[in-house]
């Protein structure tokens, strides 16, 4: 590693009553000069930096085809006018779920094509064992709740806040907008048995097709 150095040349000269030091910065590898004071950019290394630290991401965390959504992990949810935590336990252990994530409620592809195509195949699948379909984004609960009552999938359809993003960006399932919006869902749906991922359709980026469409994990449940 690299480390910094600054170092003091005691060239004295004389300017009325002044004495000047020449200050030159260097970037030596465990050299030290005479007469030079090491300077610890990081902070004294028994206290914390003065630059945080990179967040880090849990590998472990990241879902795929075959993994199991962790069950701390934790979600809101309006009920009844009341923002509810959910966690991943609660939802998805025991159950055979379908989930799908869209960027955001109320935009066009996710209003006219990713939503509406699971509210018309909500009951083919309920025939086919599902307890529970799931819309996840990166919205609060409240923009959720007023989506759904928009679209008329209230009571069918259970919305789910990841409002920050986070749990989303853990389970690699988020897409960076930038200025548009942020950290947002990436689009994907996934079929989920008694918290075991069994099909994972990930679409590159935030665009609509085939892949996550309500048909796809239909025709994958068994």
């Amino acid at each position: 590693m690299t480390c910094g150095f600054v170092c003091e040349l005691h060239h004295p000269k004389v300017v009325g009553v002044h004495r000047e030091k020449a200050v030159s910065v260097c970037k030596q590898n465990h050299t030290f000069l005479s007469g030079s004071k090491q300077v610890n950019f990081y902070g004294n290394t028994l206290q914390k930096p003065i630059f945080p630290k990179p967040r880090q991401i849990n590998l472990m965390m990241i879902i795929s085809n075959g993994s199991r959504f962790p069950d701390d992990v934790t979600f809101t949810t309006l009920q009844e006018g009341q923002v509810k935590e959910m966690k991943a336990s609660e939802i998805f252990n025991g159950k055979k779920v379908v989930i799908f994530g869209v960027p955001g409620a109320f935009t066009p592809s996710c209003s006219d094509k990713h939503l509406p195509g699971f509210a018309d195949n909500f009951d083919k699948f309920k025939e086919k064992g599902i307890d529970t379909v799931i819309c996840l984004a990166a919205n609060d609960p409240y923009v959720m709740n007023a989506w759904a009552k928009q679209k008329g999938v209230e009571g069918k359809i259970l919305m789910l806040s990841d409002g920050s993003g986070a749990v989303l960006e853990e389970l690699g399932l988020s897409v960076n907008t930038g200025n548009f919006g942020g950290r947002r869902a990436r689009r994907f749906s996934a079929y989920v048995e008694n918290g075991v991922v069994k099909n994972l359709n990930l679409e590159n980026g935030t665009s609509f097709t085939e892949v996550s469409a309500a048909e796809r994990v239909l025709s994958q449940i068994g």
